[in-house]
């Protein structure tokens, strides 16, 4: 019985963790804020599909967040979240996953980390290091540490992240050998140590802060990261004030 389980919760994992929405390449993006599309080809297989929310016409950019959202649907779902970053004059960038909205391919952690680089490069150009954010939601806030622990950046936010997806499914089924069955990894925890950017976790659910890996991410606070736990209503203001900071 433990066997045939663990072989079905294997093969399973995926459809739990990513639940992509795709939408055909001649679909129309409809969002009440400004925003340029564009599609950056990787290779025959592979093109990542990029929504570019900009402030209002009259207000000049002053930097970029990256913001890698959470592993359901596609950027369509997301425009709220962008509010009071286009408030506070910042530019917000947000791919999709391969195989979520228009972007293409197979989707795989190096394959997502690596893509996550093409997307800082491109900011890069445009933007200094002391002028871009990462955002990272849930399952995204693993893509946005491991790529805050390798390139300079102004700031890290990561909204009701996980210390890690082994972590995270032992939480939920003990009973197996997660760091050997994880398909992703995404270690928050251990990526932390290496971000020299200032790291503000952000905990909207209760039910999610109080969770194993949860505390064992906020063992990780030191002087120059910030653990807070709100509700949602005040999640804008207190985001608004970890802009300011």
């Amino acid at each position: 019985m433990y066997a045939s389980v663990g072989i079905a919760v294997f093969y399973l994992q995926d459809r739990y963790l990513l639940r992509p929405a795709k939408l055909s390449t001649d679909f129309m993006f409809k969002f009440d804020h400004g925003f340029k599309e564009i599609n950056i080809p990787i290779n025959k297989e592979d093109t990542i599909n990029l929504i570019q929310f900009l402030p209002a016409d009259d207000t000049v950019s002053k930097g970029v967040v990256i913001y890698f959202h959470d592993a359901k649907d596609n950027v369509s779902m997301f425009e709220s979240k962008i509010n009071v970053f286009l408030k506070n004059r910042y530019e917000v960038w947000m791919p999709d996953y391969p195989g979520f909205g228009k972007s293409s391919g197979k989707s795989s952690e190096l394959k997502i980390n690596e893509q996550a680089f093409q997307v800082k490069r491109l900011a890069d150009k445009k933007f200094l290091p002391e002028q871009i954010v990462v955002y990272g939601q849930k399952f995204g806030a693993g893509v946005a540490a491991s790529l805050a622990s390798s390139t300079q950046i102004k700031l890290l936010i990561l909204e009701n992240p996980f210390y890690s997806i082994p972590d995270m499914y032992f939480s939920k089924l003990p009973i197996f050998p997660w760091n050997s069955m994880s398909n992703y990894k995404f270690p928050i925890g251990e990526n932390i140590n290496e971000i020299s950017a200032p790291v503000k976790i952000i905990f909207t659910d209760e039910k999610a802060a109080n969770t194993s890996s949860s505390q064992k991410l906020s063992k990780k606070i030191n002087e120059k990261n910030t653990f807070v736990t709100t509700s949602k209503a005040a999640y804008e203001s207190v985001l608004q004030q970890l802009l300011k900071d």
